[in-house]
């Protein structure tokens, strides 16, 4: 069975072996050496931190440094000369030249001096500093501009056939216009009143001219779809409409209520009807009456009617009463009234009675009329 031993590393130094050195880590100690221009072996030099010591050299030997270590350089351009700077801030100067080999002129504030040339020369500035230029036209005359204002004069001008035409102004500069229309290819000069208001014919699509009253309104017949037929709205003298409703599947309800000798009592509902869901109605009459059948030992208000309500709140009512003066056996008093009150879901039709009467009775009849339909 084998043995578990130790291996030592070793290097040739000259002719003899030497056994390779280790830190306390384990870590190999090595020297680093490069071979000078003289062809001798030297070793690296660090400093106290192990990092390595190198001198930097251009072409012509050691590069320099300043006492802050920096490396000190100068900047040449293409003549070879040195790049000229500022004694205190170090800033570079320049000298800016044209493509005519000048220098490019400055102000003492450091602006660039400028000059505009064009084709004939110069370019010419007024006294502050704005180029003067000359517009011209295409027949090469200069354009015209008011003197004072400085504004453009321009003359419009339209083609006549082929002949070129100045527009017309007003007094007030309004370009003045004759409007022209096209009637089957032939143009035509538009109308105007003595106002200069256009005068129109209106058409409508069967191309017939529309007609209008003495006052200018337009005098229409109204038509309306019956079974895919046209039929003209009908009115009465008045120039009215004359309209009939259609309702699906109508009904009619009376709400009903007769007593005969009835004693008196508070304020009483004899006959209620409410709209059911998904219908709509109509309360088109409604009427009371109230009759003294034997006489009140204290005659007081006695109420017959009918009433509309809309969320519990009373919205319309029809009724007769007698008053405390009325107590003759076959007094009475009645009222009928025709109405047409719409009526929507949840609303609700009432026939009611009252008499505050002590003793006594009376004769009460109420009838509410409603015709309810499908929406």
């Amino acid at each position: 069975m084998g043995r578990t031993g130790r291996t030592t590393i070793q290097g040739k130094y000259g002719d003899t072996l030497k056994i390779v050195a280790v830190d306390e880590n384990g870590n190999i100690v090595g020297v680093l050496q490069g071979i000078d221009a003289g062809g001798i072996l030297r070793t690296l030099k660090v400093d106290s931190n192990g990092q390595i010591i190198s001198v930097i050299k251009g072409d012509q030997g050691i590069v320099a440094q300043d006492a802050s270590n920096r490396l000190i350089s100068v900047i040449k351009g293409s003549e070879a000369l040195d790049v000229k700077q500022k004694a205190v801030t170090g800033e570079l100067i320049t000298v800016m030249q044209g493509n005519q080999g000048v220098d490019v002129a400055q102000q003492a504030t450091g602006e660039l001096v400028s000059v505009i040339k064009g084709d004939q020369g110069i370019v010419a500035q007024d006294a502050s500093n704005r180029l003067i230029s000359v517009i011209k036209g295409s027949e090469g005359l200069n354009v015209k501009q008011q003197a004072i204002t400085g504004e453009l004069v321009s003359v419009m001008q339209g083609l006549d056939g082929a002949t070129l035409r100045t527009v017309a102004v007003d007094g007030a500069g309004n370009i003045i216009g004759v409007m022209k229309g096209n009637d089957a290819g032939t143009l035509r000069t538009l109308k105007v009143d003595a106002s200069g208001q256009m005068v129109t014919l209106i058409k409508g699509s069967l191309g017939e001219s529309i007609t209008v009253d003495e006052a200018g309104n337009l005098v229409s017949i109204i038509k309306g779809d019956y079974a895919g037929t046209l039929k003209t709205v009908a009115t009465d003298a008045g120039g009215r409409m004359l309209v009939t409703p259609a309702y699906n599947n109508p009904i009619i309800k009376n709400l009903f209520y007769s007593g005969s000798a009835v004693a008196p009592h508070n304020y009483t509902e004899r006959a209620l009807y409410t709209i059911p869901a998904g219908k709509a109605a109509v309360l088109y009459g409604g009427s009371a009456r109230i009759r003294i059948n034997t006489a009140a030992g204290t005659p007081r208000q006695r109420v017959a009617g009918v009433a509309a309500k809309v969320g519990g709140i009373l919205t319309w009512q029809i009724y007769t009463e007698l008053s405390a003066i009325h107590n003759t056996i076959g007094q009475f008093e009645a009222d009928t009234m025709s109405i047409g009150m719409p009526l929507q879901a949840g609303h609700q039709v009432q026939c009611y009675s009252a008499d505050f009467s002590t003793g006594g009775s009376c004769d009460i009849k109420t009838v509410a009329s409603v015709m309810e339909y499908d929406l």
